[in-house]
């Protein structure tokens, strides 16, 4: 049954544009938040090999809101509400996350473990989310002002929707620079895969990401 899923799925090949804009407050020692901007634009869209016509497509922005709470060292609980707007439809979702940062000679690692529930039309989504990230230097063992480094992301989203499973991975390699203690910018490629849906979509952004 799985392998002629598989087969039979209608293919679909999207790219383009993943601007986003991430602004955290720092409240006390505890307690900070976070406000982020994300918006897709499609460059490029491919269905059964055929090509759109359409160069350039607005696809949706979202809005996210998240408070977070150290626990421990550097460990972290978080619960936030997002936003997403689409040309003709909205969302509303709800996120509860933990986070897991490690420190080592000259990468860091962070796990984070997120749980979302996302009502569109009055439909629910329910995901688990796994995201490893790794994070080091270019230059030295730390990372000081004006200084470059690598980020990779690995994720593994597992979603139900309607009584159907679908299993999205994402790869996401990151060049950034720290221009100061407060701002950095990052940008790569986010590629994503779906697998166990009757519509194997499989997307790559150019992501650019500045952070204050």
């Amino acid at each position: 049954m799985g392998s002629y899923a598989f087969t039979n799925a209608q293919e679909i090949r999207t790219g383009g544009l993943l601007p986003a804009f991430s602004y955290t407050k720092k409240h006390n020692d505890l307690w900070r938040s976070n406000f982020k901007w994300e918006s897709r634009q499609l460059l490029y869209n491919d269905i059964e090999g055929q090509p759109t016509e359409r160069s350039f497509e607005y696809v949706l922005s979202d809005f996210s809101y998240i408070i977070s709470r150290k626990i421990r060292l550097q460990n972290t609980l978080s619960a936030g509400y997002l936003f997403r707007l689409e040309e003709n439809r909205n969302a509303h979702r709800f996120i509860q996350q933990f986070t897991i940062v490690k420190n080592y000679e000259r990468l860091r690692t962070a796990h984070r473990f997120v749980a979302d529930q996302t009502l569109r039309e009055e439909n629910w989504t329910y995901r688990g989310r796994y995201r490893i990230t790794v994070e080091w230097p270019l230059q030295g063992h730390t990372l000081d002002n004006k200084e470059w480094y690598l980020k990779v992301n690995n994720e593994y989203l597992n979603a139900f929707s309607n009584q159907q499973y679908e299993l999205e991975m994402r790869f996401i390699p990151l060049l950034g620079y720290l221009t100061s203690n407060n701002q950095k910018i990052e940008t790569g490629f986010d590629y994503r895969q779906s697998f166990f849906s009757p519509i194997d979509r499989r997307n790559l952004w150019l992501a650019i990401t500045y952070y204050v």
